[in-house]
């Protein structure tokens, strides 16, 4: 993945799951930007505006109006930039080696609709939606032009359902969104397709059933959350079905000792 790619995760709190994590605190943290723009770059509106190769555009009443060109010195386009009343409306685009690298949606001067964005490669890094300045509405995340991640926002907070994808295409996990928190019910999937984990939370916080299976399908471990700490019984299961081990916990803390057992559900001493 490029460093660009990197960095535009970053700011939008997107998780990669290029590495296969089962559990929630080994992913990156989801806290995107307040204001989150990819247009915040070596190409940006302004950085060009007494570049040897700016060309000023047609004027109204003193205001801008029209399409504005902005080129480098050899005199290749690195922007297009839509004027109406001095302000940008309509598709802003930006080019990087001769290629498009990203078009983005404005209404008066705001981002406002869609924003795409391509690697050098001219694949596909991401589909973003504004509304009034903001992300709003379903975002899409790619690694070299194959969808990892699909995501909704409301107001620059995840809302809803979030899915990301394996390089492959298989389905990696799916989580659920409420005002940017975690809630409800988080799954993970293993690269057969099967169930590797499930979790529950509220308010970004793990509250509830955790529960994590062999790669087979059966029950490997199931905990209980009460804000991220361990409450309650805590089992761990052979494949086969039969309890390996059993712990009890308050408050994040061992309660006793761990009771052991062989394959057969008989009690070990350790």
């Amino acid at each position: 993945m490029s460093g660009e790619m990197q960095k535009i995760i970053q700011k939008l709190g997107l998780l990669s799951p290029i590495q296969d994590k089962s559990s929630d605190s080994e992913l990156p943290t989801l806290s995107p930007s307040p204001n989150p723009s990819p247009v915040q770059n070596e190409a940006s509106p302004a950085s060009h505006e007494n570049s040897p190769g700016t060309e000023t555009p047609s004027l109204s009443n003193g205001l801008p109006n029209g399409l504005h060109e902005v080129k480098d010195d050899q005199g290749h386009v690195i922007q297009r930039i839509p004027f109406k009343e001095g302000k940008i409306n309509g598709t802003l685009e930006i080019f990087k080696k001769g290629k498009i690298s990203q078009s983005l949606s404005y209404k008066e001067g705001i981002l406002d609709g869609e924003t795409i964005g391509y690697d050098d490669a001219g694949n596909l890094t991401h589909k973003l939606n504004y509304e009034n300045g903001e992300l709003s509405g379903p975002s899409e995340m790619y690694s070299k032009g194959v969808l990892f991640l699909q995501v909704s926002y409301q107001k620059n907070l995840k809302e809803g359902l979030e899915r990301s994808f394996r390089p492959t295409g298989a389905l990696f996990s799916e989580r659920r969104f409420v005002n940017g928190k975690l809630n409800g019910l988080s799954k993970f999937f293993g690269e057969n397709g099967t169930l590797q984990r499930s979790a529950s939370y509220k308010d970004d916080f793990l509250e509830g059933d955790v529960e994590t299976f062999y790669p087979s399908g059966p029950l490997l471990e199931k905990s209980i959350y009460v804000r991220n700490l361990l409450e309650g019984e805590s089992t761990t299961y052979y494949e086969n079905g039969q309890t390996l081990q059993k712990s009890l916990y308050k408050q994040g803390k061992l309660i006793g000792h761990t009771q052991h057992f062989n394959s057969k559900g008989k009690e070990m001493k350790v």
